[in-house]
């Protein structure tokens, strides 16, 4: 019986057992204008457990997606933007080094700023290029496009009205007119911290699989599975 209260001393010294070290880092601005007021504070988190010195993530990588999870969990609103950020790492020794955790947290202020810009009538259309509420498109550029209730579609922008977009298929060597205010995807807009040509993760069925971001507006994504376009909404995908 003495020996089973030992053993469980000995365990418990072991699991409670933990050296602690950490590094950080500030770094104060942007301020815009003296008079911006803070509103928030944005925060973000990630870890990762190395054993035996296995694991998933560099130190780099692990901030990287800390900032990731910040920008997701605190977007900025209109006339907002981060400033003073902080980047704080710990590292975590237990069992005399055998498991290594590390835990990154990114911090930032949320501003205000005290000179909102004049709002601009959308869609905002030149010669060369037009905004809608998606993202600003120009003369050449790729993006996709839904028509009706059919699939989605690639298209390169032809060429640009004041009340029409003429779209071009490269595959089909088709052409589409449609509105500067209709539903496109963009190629190179960030939302939430998911970018266009990056692999994301999303469930099919109980497991989840990496397949390819393609492109993305305020609330869907383009997605290529298996060579073929589906739209996923923005909250089923999930970072790689």
């Amino acid at each position: 019986m003495l020996m089973k209260y030992i053993y469980l001393i000995v365990i418990c010294i072991l699991f409670n057992s933990c050296f602690v070290m950490q590094t950080g880092s500030t770094s104060s601005g942007p301020l815009l204008s003296i008079a911006d007021k803070k509103t928030d504070k944005a925060f973000g988190k990630a870890r990762t457990v190395f054993v035996l010195g296995i694991g998933r993530h560099k130190r780099d990588f692990l901030v990287d997606e800390a900032q990731t999870n910040m920008y997701a969990k605190r977007p900025v609103k209109s006339n907002e933007y981060y400033s003073n950020f902080t980047t704080n790492v710990a590292h975590k020794l237990f069992l005399f080094g055998i498991i290594f955790v590390t835990k990154a947290t990114v911090t930032a202020d949320v501003l205000k700023s005290a000179t909102a810009p004049e709002p601009r009538q959308l869609p905002f259309v030149t010669d060369n290029y037009f905004i809608n509420d998606v993202d600003s498109f120009g003369i050449g550029e790729e993006l996709y496009y839904k028509v009706g209730d059919g699939p989605v579609k690639k298209y390169k922008i032809a060429s640009i009205g004041t009340s029409s977009i003429k779209l071009k298929s490269e595959i089909e060597k088709t052409e589409l007119e449609v509105k500067p205010m209709d539903v496109f995807y963009s190629t190179k807009k960030n939302v939430n911290g998911f970018k266009p040509g990056e692999n994301v993760r999303i469930r099919v069925f109980l497991f989840y699989d990496t397949v390819k971001l393609l492109a993305i507006n305020n609330t869907e994504a383009i997605l290529d599975v298996d060579g073929e376009y589906y739209v996923r909404p923005i909250s089923k995908v999930r970072k790689n």
